[in-house]
């Protein structure tokens, strides 16, 4: 027997046993962060989160989920969010996700963003306030040691992450940044 249910997932089983999930997906408006992010011991993977509280990590190679958890847990409204169909509060949707293997950095369409250490992502060891609106997108520099978090606020924060303070802050359509020293 086949069973879809309404969080996006396929189960396959015997009737009156519990079955295997064969196939995941999120389940509620859009899907707006992707990234890739290596698992470890299983090689390549992507990142995704969106308007469903999920953020989930996919392992290519096995071709299914690995890991999956909340955008966050709290009930924040925002008025200056991207716009949505999901019923979910805006700090419960994510717009923006990047991964660089040891942490990911999620953002939620109230602007704030929380850093997650992996391999699970479970728990926040860290939560970047700068921005004032929804960001657009997150990028870590190749060598890890940097992450940028573009915003609709017009700003470019830019975070070292060694410790998650701010380095520098980039207004977008005017040639200045401030660094902090």
């Amino acid at each position: 027997m086949l069973v879809g249910t309404r969080d996006g997932s396929i189960w396959h089983g015997a009737l009156g046993e519990k079955g295997d999930c064969i196939m995941n997906s999120h389940s509620d408006g859009e899907v707006w962060g992707l990234d890739t992010c290596p698992i470890p011991n299983a090689g390549k993977g992507i990142i995704t989160s969106g308007d469903d509280n999920k953020v989930i990590v996919w392992d290519t190679e096995a071709r299914k989920m690995s890991t999956c958890v909340q955008v966050s847990n709290t009930v924040q409204h925002f008025k200056r969010g991207a716009s949505t169909l999901s019923n979910l509060p805006a700090s419960q949707q994510s717009r923006a996700v990047a991964c660089n293997g040891t942490a990911a950095v999620i953002s939620t369409n109230c602007g704030f963003c929380e850093v997650r250490l992996g391999p699970e992502f479970n728990e926040a060891c860290e939560t970047l306030t700068d921005p004032k609106e929804w960001n657009q997108c997150i990028s870590f520099s190749p060598d890890g040691s940097m992450c940028a978090v573009g915003s609709h606020d017009n700003k470019v924060y830019i975070y070292k992450t060694d410790d998650w303070t701010l380095k520098s802050t980039c207004k977008i359509g005017r040639a200045s940044c401030r660094e902090r020293v």
